[in-house]
């Protein structure tokens, strides 16, 4: 649960438990582990490969593929890979995905790219591709857009924001030189004024000198 008392629930699949400092791997859904799994061997991607096999065969028969009344049970069944058919109802090319999905050896199961590139999987691909794109030309013939693009224009709200414009380069230099000789200007003015004070500070200077001499 997390603070806004939001509840999210998750499956850990094989977490870790510490029970007085030890760590005890605990699996949390057994009906979908591989077998190099149940016998504590190393495993890589096919594992994820018996699981989809598995998850897939659920689909169909609505039951797991390895059920047992107990985890010994289990354990026997999924490291010998006897589990019953899927309904008739289904087709062949459905049995066949999920027998080779449910190989004992890890070697033997395909990779996520091998099963794509399967004749029923590529077929089924091509028809959704289809699918979706007649859904999204139909999507498109509903909408409406009238010949002469300026009454779309006039019908749609104005911007309420401000587009900055470019200004040439050339605008820009000369700019940049009227600051340059406003700043000379301005520097000129003040030295001028800063010279005059000097000079008629000098004078008054020049004439108290005169009157003590007098």
């Amino acid at each position: 649960m997390t603070k806004t008392e939001e509840i999210k629930i998750g499956d850990l699949n094989v977490s870790k438990v510490a029970k007085e400092g030890l760590l005890y791997t605990q699996a949390g859904t057994p009906y979908y582990c591989s077998p190099e799994v149940w016998q504590d061997k190393p495993y890589d991607g096919k594992s994820d490969i018996w699981s989809l096999g598995c998850v897939l065969y659920e689909l169909t028969a609505q039951h797991p593929p390895f059920m047992a009344n107990d985890m010994q049970g289990l354990y026997q069944k999924v490291i010998v890979g006897d589990y019953p058919d899927i309904p008739s109802k289904y087709s062949k090319e459905m049995k066949e995905l999920i027998k080779c999905m449910l190989q004992i050896n890890p070697h033997a199961r395909p990779s996520c790219d091998q099963l794509l590139k399967m004749p029923a999987l590529e077929k089924l691909a091509k028809e959704v591709t289809v699918g979706e794109e007649d859904q999204s030309a139909k999507m498109l013939g509903t909408i409406i857009v009238p010949e002469n693009l300026k009454v779309l224009e006039e019908r749609l709200p104005k911007a309420n924001y401000k587009t900055p414009t470019k200004k040439p380069a050339s605008v820009g230099r000369c700019e940049n030189e009227e600051k340059k000789i406003s700043t000379y200007q301005r520097r000129s003015s003040a030295d001028k004024i800063v010279n005059q004070e000097h000079y008629t500070k000098q004078r008054g200077n020049v004439a108290k000198e005169e009157s003590k001499l007098t």
